[in-house]
């Protein structure tokens, strides 16, 4: 009841490998050395329902006087908002030191905006935008104490991003 009456159903595949190059390098010395990569898709739904629908707002100002108000008007078309990542990282591991670092390249798209509806005065909820962020992560750990009675470790974690929205149709309002 979310969305639309032409996009109840969504379908989002993904898939992700690892390939261990300790193994392939037969890297003795370590204890861990992993190539990671992903890609997939996930859908995002709205946080209320009913946005795909007509919404009346009805006043009563007295026993015999009522006004109603459109809110916004009905869009069959509403559609899932839409998530696109691909992610490459490498784990390491040797001793006390493990190292992950990871990339990502994420589209997000057909975000559900309230907006003006075309050919009328009266807003509607649409699917529209979209904004691509990419990024790196890299987290530093290192075990201190490491033994059958007590585990201790501290670590770092540096990130750097970049977002950038590709479109974005008209002045739409974020409805919270």
């Amino acid at each position: 009841s979310k969305l639309g009456t032409t996009s109840r159903w969504g379908l989002f595949a993904s898939a992700g490998t690892n390939l261990d190059l300790k193994g392939i390098f037969k890297l003795a010395s370590v204890e861990q050395f992993n190539f990671r990569a992903g890609y997939g898709g996930t859908g995002g739904l709205p946080f209320r329902g009913g946005l795909a629908k007509d919404r009346v707002k009805i006043t009563r100002f007295n026993p015999n006087s009522i006004s109603t108000e459109i809110d916004w008007l009905e869009n069959p078309n509403l559609s899932w908002e839409k998530k696109q990542e691909l992610n490459l990282g490498l784990d390491f591991q040797k001793g006390m030191l493990s190292v992950r670092l990871d990339w990502y390249n994420k589209t997000l798209s057909d975000w559900i905006i309230l907006g003006r509806a075309t050919d009328s005065f009266e807003d509607q909820f649409s699917n529209q935008g979209a904004l691509n962020a990419s990024g790196v992560d890299i987290d530093l750990n290192i075990a201190l104490k490491n033994s059958q009675e007590t585990h201790f470790s501290t670590g770092l974690t540096f990130s750097i991003y970049h977002s950038e929205f590709d479109t974005i149709v008209g002045s739409p309002r974020i409805e919270t």
